[in-house]
């Protein structure tokens, strides 16, 4: 019986072409591999930094301490996380990081398709008229281009939240609707905050449009809840924006480059030509205009008035912020000019080209056979498809070479000549004087580190240590000023003997370092939130708290305190500080008084055919002028060479030349182990060599002095 009632009323699976559109939109992403797209390798180091971090324990990480070399990067106090937190979600329910998020990304292209979809159905478009819309908003070149061609794939998960944005301010009435209003605006804040930024005014109209005067309580209720929720995220952002390249690197004027003419701002190729510079779609605007005139022909009636004024209006607005003519507004407008690219206003230009499609289509289609409508959306769907698709770059695939994706994500680095997942440097901390292109390579005569030397008979050992903190053990003859191998950040604190220290850059790799007076010392170095990283939790709380009891308050008052204190106190936690911290097998080992094995860890059981993971900590004696390989060798009872792992220390991107006297630095090697071990343990020995002589240096303090290596403890591999 259901089967003959879906085949008596095709409009009951009209909802299928959007969808089907979406998975042609993703088709490019079953290619094997990363493809090579502008931004792409970023969001996947990024997802995968997220991944670590979680592994740690630490829910909202806004320093990404693996980032630039292992230098560290505050990404999270700028950028959107939840693209991120959803390929999380799916690579922890079995998948791959990358197959996650190639998951993450057709869903969304699905999210946006059927968002629109359901907002033209709302608002009476009808059935096909509702599918075209949604399958001319999947199949939109400039989305395909930032699914494919910018790899701009948080940008791409914000526009796919802005139909739903719209759908909610369809439904503003009452505590409830303004309480999921708020939450899809925090939502969309933390998915990408520029295209928030650019939705607001179309979303103030659009709810302007449908619910008059009346509305503006509930419209100003709703974004003030959203900027609450999403308080913790954007309050830091804003006031330490001047910490990071992000404060500095767009001039007011950045903008102007890329403003066109009229002409300029089409693209008139058939079928859609994608380059560097994005246009709008001369073809698709044509047929907008073509459909506009046909059904003002046919006479616009009925409720689809107000979504057609919006997607009109809207539509003409976003086009015009891309040309020449809009230069007083980019100049004058506040906060406009972080957009750097006018073109990024062809995102809700689709999304309004879009529904101004569906609206237009459903009177065109009136009076239409069904069978005349199912024809309609097909041919839509495939003329689209071939007109957005035909011309789309052929993907290359990035080689990720590493024995780790940290090691990977910095060969890749290497290979682009940047540093951080990004292109701009807008999170390096302004303290950075280096140049990010050689970051990971020899130091130049102009950022090398000044020459120093610790105070004979000084010692540094690592009791434990995590991502976020350190806790060390020294004893000094002298003040010695200690550095990590770690960015300056606000973020950092230092605490000597429990008490406060002071934090500060140096070197012009403006390494996060204090100084530590002579004597016998516990320091601990670890992160903790900011001021404004504090207020904004506290912000988000309350807000958690008013949303939570704004949904639950129906049931009962009580219902609704309890939701409202359980919301506020999650937000509290979940946006917390990191600072896990585990146990290091503390030594100290010297190598000809130029550097010091101060901590290791490494597990004693491994399992064969798998990857070992060995961490150790050095110590910068004196500030070296030769290059000093570190090697850490696996060998067997008998004393055969079973897997080894050489180069420069931190996976082989930070040349010795580059630490200062008093650096501590952490690194990780993997040591692959044999599928077929041989009787008793293996044991693990570390040391460093001259390069190229390739001559070792002596151990001249603590265990295996008198050597050329240290060996730690035994491992056993099953």
């Amino acid at each position: 019986m259901r089967l003959r009632v879906v085949a008596g009323r095709p409009e009951k699976l009209a909802w299928v072409f959007p969808a089907g559109a979406a998975l042609l939109a993703s088709l490019p992403l079953l290619a094997h591999g990363l493809a090579r797209t502008h931004d792409g390798p970023f969001h996947l180091f990024r997802l995968q930094a997220l991944q670590e971090a979680l592994r740690w324990g630490c829910l909202y990480p806004r320093w990404l301490p693996d980032l630039a070399f292992g230098y560290g990067q505050p990404v999270f106090s700028f950028y959107g996380p939840v693209l991120y937190y959803l390929g999380v979600g799916l690579a922890a329910a079995g998948l791959g990081a990358l197959a996650a998020l190639k998951v993450t990304l057709g869903a969304t292209s699905a999210l946006g398709a059927l968002g629109v979809y359901a907002l033209a159905r709302r608002h009476e478009c009808g059935a096909w008229g509702a599918a075209l819309a949604g399958v001319g908003y999947a199949l939109f070149p400039y989305r395909l281009a930032n699914l494919h061609v910018r790899g701009a794939f948080a940008e791409h998960l914000g526009l796919a939240l802005a139909p739903w944005l719209l759908l909610c301010a369809s439904s503003l009435l009452g505590q409830r609707g303004v309480a999921v209003a708020g939450a899809m605006w925090a939502l969309a804040i933390l998915s990408h905050s520029l295209t928030a930024f650019m939705m607001l005014p179309l979303w103030v109209l659009f709810a302007a449009l449908l619910h008059g005067r009346k509305a503006w309580r509930r419209v100003c209720a709703s974004l003030g809840l959203g900027l609450g929720l999403s308080g913790f995220h954007w309050l830091p952002m804003v006031w330490e924006a001047r910490h990071v390249g992000l404060g500095h690197t767009f001039s007011t004027d950045a903008w102007a480059r890329y403003l066109y003419s009229l002409r300029q701002s089409l693209s008139w190729g058939v079928p859609y030509s994608y380059s560097a510079e994005h246009k709008a779609p001369a073809a698709l605007a044509l047929v907008l205009i073509a459909l506009l005139v046909a059904g003002g022909w046919r006479g616009f009636e009925g409720r689809p008035r107000p979504l057609l004024a919006f997607a009109v209006v809207g539509a003409f607005a976003s086009w015009f912020m891309t040309l020449r003519a809009s230069s007083l507004l980019w100049r004058y407008l506040p906060f406009l000019g972080y957009l750097q690219f006018p073109w990024r206003w062809l995102g809700p230009f689709a999304l309004c080209w879009s529904l101004a499609l569906g609206a237009t289509a459903s009177f065109v289609l009136q009076g239409r056979s069904r069978a005349g409508r199912l024809a309609a959306t097909v041919a839509a769907l495939l003329v689209l498809g071939a007109y957005s698709l035909l011309r789309l770059p052929a993907p290359q695939v990035v080689p990720l070479v590493g024995a780790s994706w940290k090691e990977a994500m910095w060969a890749y680095d290497t290979e682009i000549g940047q540093a951080g997942t990004t292109w701009t440097a807008e999170y390096m901390p302004v303290w950075v004087k280096v140049d990010r292109s050689i970051l990971g390579r020899d130091p130049i005569e102009a950022d090398a580190p000044p020459r120093g030397a610790l105070p004979a008979g000084s010692r540094v050992t690592v009791l434990r240590a995590g991502p976020w903190a350190m806790e060390l053990r020294v004893d000094l003859p002298a003040e010695v000023r200690l550095s990590f191998h770690s960015f300056h950040y606000p973020g950092f604190r230092v605490w000597v003997d429990g008490r406060p220290a002071q934090a500060e850059p140096t070197t012009a790799l403006g390494l996060l370092s204090t100084v530590v007076p002579a004597g016998q010392h516990m320091v601990r170095v670890g992160w903790a939130d900011t001021a404004p990283a504090t207020a904004g939790r506290a912000l988000a709380s309350c807000a958690g708290a008013v949303a939570g009891a704004a949904l639950f308050s129906r049931r009962s008052k009580a219902a609704g305190g309890l939701a409202g204190l359980g919301a506020g106190l999650a937000l509290w936690c979940l946006a917390g500080s990191c600072g896990q911290v585990r146990a290091v097998e503390p030594v100290w080992a010297s190598f000809e008084g130029e550097l010091a094995l101060v901590g290791w860890r490494a597990p004693r059981l491994a399992h064969a055919g798998a990857q070992l993971k060995v961490e150790l900590w050095w110590v910068a004696l004196q500030t070296p002028e030769e290059d000093y390989k570190v090697f850490v060798h696996l060998v067997s009872a008998d004393g055969q060479l079973v897997s080894q792992s050489d180069g420069d220390p931190v996976g082989g991107f930070t040349p010795t030349r580059r630490m200062v006297a008093g650096q501590v630095s952490w690194e990780e090697r993997w040591l692959p182990l044999p599928a077929h071990p041989q009787g008793g343990p293996y044991r693990l020995e570390v040391g460093l060599y001259r390069w190229p002589s390739i001559v070792n240096l002596a151990v001249t303090e603590g265990p295996g002095s008198g050597g050329d290596r240290v060996t730690l403890a035994p491992v056993e591999i099953r």
